[in-house]
């Protein structure tokens, strides 16, 4: 999307050199041109006193004009804060996943803030209740109570004012738009053409005084801002930075499609298809074999137990202390905080029923979901889905009950001398 300064057959009722070039630029990589779509609501998009033309485009691929809703060029110019050229603004299609494509999960999600009391409730409700035998559904059922009564209030999505934003800007800014108005309205209703000209100038003036305002309140800021840097206040520091991230995160280039092996391009939810089935192949269920007896270079060293034993409060604490407490949550939204800030009765509980899921084996659905984001390597072609690696983010109970395996797993690796002085690999 651009000032192309390019005028067409369809919009301007000629073709010039420039018009040309872009009609052939669009052909040659497949885009579509938004201006002359059915998806486009008004053709001016600049204007100068009695003169109007369209030289503003949008191109777009396929795949990103599918997604399309509307684009809109409006022409009144009420919100084209000192440009002669008019807005254009394009409203896209929501995402639409699918519900087999949704991720299953509780949706806790408890906010920070709140954790201390939810655990506080816990345990008051643990104790009234102390003959009852807490599934880990019930668990997660009285978890999801608590997000419910614990949502966070809807914050304010209004954008903050710039810092030389004020009353006389505001004013200045409405002057500018009425003149603005006037203009079009004289041209439209076909009024003289020295009338029409008058209002123009009258536009240019009012446009002028307020650009020159709007100068001096930037540098007004600008020194304020300055003054407050170097004077000795301990929070000086503290405001220069508040004052970088103002600005604005800084501009990434990110990958918006894939080559496949075949060398098809994919963009979109076919991309994310394909990535999808990609990930399903390599890391799908597979042929599972499992020994009931091991046998190593010093001969018989017994065999595994097929009983599994309940989790002790010395395995259940080490492995809290072994997740960091900054870990992100997994699909269920349950946070490692939460987990460290219950009470005896409440961190009992929970052990007995990771112990009866362990135990039993019956995994709980939100165990066997994650969040897969693809990180890339460092090297190689963005374009290749070879050049990136997936991270997993599983459920913190789970990660919970998963550590305390491994360290079964390795203690009895350890105890039965199952690895040589040189396989250090485990």
């Amino acid at each position: 999307m651009g000032d192309m300064n390019a005028h067409i057959h369809e919009l301007d009722g000629k073709t010039d050199q420039t018009g040309r070039l872009l009609v052939e630029f669009c052909d040659e990589h497949d885009l579509i041109m938004t201006n002359t779509s059915e998806k486009c609501i008004g053709e001016i998009t600049w204007e100068v006193g009695c003169h109007h033309s369209s030289i503003d485009y949008v191109l777009m691929s396929r795949a990103i004009y599918c997604s399309l809703n509307e684009m809109q060029i409006e022409e009144e110019g009420d919100n084209n804060l000192g440009s002669d050229h008019k807005r254009i603004r394009l409203t896209f299609y929501d995402t639409v996943t699918t519900k087999d494509q949704q991720r299953e999960g509780c949706g806790v999600f408890l906010p920070r803030t709140k954790l201390e009391g939810a655990a506080v409730r816990m345990e008051e409700v643990i104790e009234k209740s102390a003959e009852q035998e807490w599934s880990y559904s019930d668990w997660m059922g009285f978890l999801q109570a608590e997000g419910k009564q614990g949502e966070p209030a809807r914050r304010n999505t209004r954008r903050r004012p710039k810092g030389w934003w004020d009353g006389e800007v505001k004013l200045s800014r409405q002057r500018r738009q009425q003149a603005a108005r006037e203009h079009r309205r004289a041209k439209r209703e076909g009024e003289d053409i020295q009338r029409v000209k008058t209002k123009w100038v009258q536009y240019q003036q009012c446009k002028a005084e307020t650009a020159q305002l709007i100068q001096r309140k930037i540098r007004e800021a600008s020194n304020r801002w300055m003054a407050e840097i170097n004077g000795k206040d301990r929070k000086a520091a503290q405001k220069f930075w508040n004052y970088i991230k103002e600005q604005g995160r800084k501009t990434e280039k990110r990958q918006s499609f894939i080559i496949t092996d075949g060398g098809t391009k994919l963009e979109g939810s076919s991309a994310l298809q394909h990535i999808r089935e990609r990930m399903q192949s390599v890391f799908g269920p597979t042929e599972q074999v499992v020994a009931t007896k091991l046998l190593g270079e010093a001969g018989d060293v017994g065999y595994l137990n097929d009983n599994i034993d309940g989790v002790s409060e010395a395995e259940w604490l080490r492995a809290l202390r072994a997740i960091p407490n900054g870990t992100a949550t997994g699909p269920d939204g349950v946070p490692v905080a939460f987990i460290k800030l219950l009470r005896q009765s409440s961190q009992t509980m929970l052990r007995q029923i990771v112990s009866r899921i362990l135990v039993s084996g019956d995994i709980p659905p939100e165990w066997k979901n994650g969040r897969v984001s693809l990180v890339y390597k460092g090297r190689g072609s963005k374009e290749r889905i070879q050049s990136y690696r997936p991270i997993t983010v599983t459920s913190v109970l789970y990660r919970i009950a998963m550590q305390i395996l491994k360290e079964r797993i390795q203690a009895w690796v350890e105890g039965n001398a199952v690895l040589g002085e040189l396989q250090n690999g485990f």
